[in-house]
């Protein structure tokens, strides 16, 4: 099953920005309501190196989140354009592993499956029981796999 939409990009060149003032804002842009959020290295007028803000964000947060733009960086201009996107089905499920509960992103493209465990479930699982990340990773992984009838 397919997921087709249409979402915006809003982009801007950055080249009088300090490190910390992008990360800062790159949290901000995604706690309200950015799709995705990235910077990459440029080079702008008279050779200076810069930054290619990119947002990609739903169509009634365009507004809100150009304002955002123009608080947390130096930009003085965007531009914004629309876009096609198609994007895999989602689900969130929970899945045990030796360490407690755990939460994986079950992505779905047709016959296409894709099984995420959660970064942040996974490192504070990690963190709690003192079992490393990569082995905590792999069983909810598996168990995921499992709770669909994929087993490996």
């Amino acid at each position: 099953m397919r997921m087709d939409e249409t979402v915006w990009v809003l982009e801007t060149n950055l080249d009088d920005v300090t490190g910390e003032r992008l990360g800062a804002a790159l949290e901000r842009f995604l706690s309200n309501g950015a799709l995705d959020a990235s910077y990459t290295p440029c080079l702008m007028k008279k050779n200076r190196p810069g930054w290619l803000l990119r947002l990609l964000v739903p169509e009634p947060l365009v507004e809100q989140l150009e304002r955002l733009v123009f608080v947390e960086t130096t930009a003085i201009g965007l531009r914004k354009y629309p876009v096609e996107r198609t994007v895999m089905r989602r689900q969130m499920v929970t899945v045990p592993t030796r360490a407690g509960l755990a939460s994986v992103k079950i992505c779905r493209w047709g016959d296409v499956v894709r099984f995420y465990p959660e970064h942040e479930s996974i490192s504070e699982l990690s963190k709690r029981s003192g079992v490393a990340y990569p082995l905590l990773y792999s069983e909810a992984t598996i168990e995921a796999q499992r709770l669909e009838g994929i087993a490996p």
